[in-house]
């Protein structure tokens, strides 16, 4: 087997388990994880946002959205909101706080599979995301 297909076979099993991590913390995320976007965290990311032109950027993505915290703040200012996340749980959660709203929008995916969105988005986000499991992924997320 050469070394790629073993890479990549040792790559799904490590992506089999993170992600069935996330979505056993999903329900719990508030004790296990410290999000940036918590109301006591100071974080630059809503005055950098709320200094944006939305019509500059009609369509934004935050990727590896998780339960979809950023995802309201960020559907009062754009146009069309998008969450893409590979855990069903997480995703789950955000589409309950976020049901009804028109301009939002969730998909399941591993953001490493986003040539189907190849200048599709005009702005990304990624809070928490871009932290891989295996530094050998990070490449392949960028």
């Amino acid at each position: 087997m050469g070394s790629n297909k073993l890479r990549s076979k040792i790559l799904v099993k490590k992506d089999k388990e993170y992600i069935e991590w996330w979505d056993s913390i999903a329900f719990e995320y508030d004790s296990k994880v410290l999000s940036p976007l918590y109301p006591m965290v100071k974080n630059p990311i809503f005055k950098f946002v709320e200094g944006l032109n939305s019509k500059d950027y009609e369509r934004v993505v935050d990727l590896g959205c998780g339960r979809g915290e950023f995802l309201g703040f960020l559907s009062r200012r754009f146009k069309e909101v998008w969450g893409i996340d590979w855990s069903k749980n997480m995703l789950r959660i955000a589409s309950e706080t976020h049901k009804g709203k028109k301009n939002v929008h969730l998909i399941r995916l591993d953001i490493r599979g986003l040539k189907a969105f190849y200048e599709y988005f005009d702005l990304a986000f990624s809070i928490n995301a871009i932290a891989p499991h295996d530094a050998s992924v990070a490449e392949d997320m960028v």
